[in-house]
């Protein structure tokens, strides 16, 4: 058995979390010992997560099949936060005082919100897994200078500020992801009313396809 920690490096151990998730490596020079560019895993329903090593730490981002409009932000909440309270800013209280404490919170659909923040789980998650940002991006919203959201798509985003070096902590952030598409997935949230093909996204390791992976992330020109 393989030893999941940080005394192999970082590479090793997203390398390890692709294959055990019949994942893809993809490289910098498309070598397979070439350094990380990112990782591509399948989680269901057509959807893959796509983890990037980035220049302040980490970003995991999921492409679905959009069930709605519906959108929100998670950040941390910092001094300044606060006297922007006082002038009046607003976010949205969940009533969890450990978490409420730590972010901020918005969204278009604070009832929709609501019904996914319940889940105890996902906001332990939130707060071990040291979420700097987590939202939920629609249709043409820029993720990053070079890519939009495709048309009929969200995207969930997620950011730390360090780079993941241990399996736990990947495994984690694929289950706080796939939770929050799994909860929108069965809050059938399409404009008609429609529940969405598919079946729930996982985030356990009995992901196999034939296919080849692809992570819309990866057409950045």
């Amino acid at each position: 058995m393989p030893l999941h920690s940080n005394m192999f490096g970082w590479d090793y151990v997203w390398r390890d979390f692709a294959d055990g998730r019949k994942g893809e490596v993809v490289t910098e020079d498309n070598k397979p010992d070439g350094d990380i560019h990112a990782i591509v895993v399948p989680i269901g329903s057509g959807a893959v997560l796509t983890f990037t090593p980035t220049s302040s730490g980490t970003s995991a981002v999921v492409d679905f099949e959009a069930t709605s409009d519906f959108i929100f932000s998670l950040y941390r909440e910092k001094p300044l936060h606060q006297i922007s309270k006082a002038f009046g800013m607003q976010d949205i209280v969940l009533g969890a005082k450990d978490f409420d404490s730590h972010f901020i919170v918005k969204s278009n659909n604070e009832a929709v919100l609501r019904q996914i923040m319940i889940d105890a789980k996902l906001r332990d998650l939130i707060l071990q897994e040291e979420t700097e940002d987590l939202r939920i991006l629609p249709a043409g919203a820029g993720f990053d200078p070079r890519w939009v959201v495709r048309a009929n798509h969200s995207v969930i985003a997620y950011s730390r500020p360090v780079l993941i070096d241990k399996l736990d902590h990947m495994n984690n952030v694929c289950e706080l992801l796939c939770g929050i598409a799994s909860h929108l997935e069965r809050l059938a949230l399409s404009a008609n009313g429609a529940r969405p093909n598919g079946g729930t996204f996982e985030a356990n390791e009995d992901q196999h396809t034939s296919r080849k992976l692809h992570s819309p992330l990866l057409d950045r020109k």
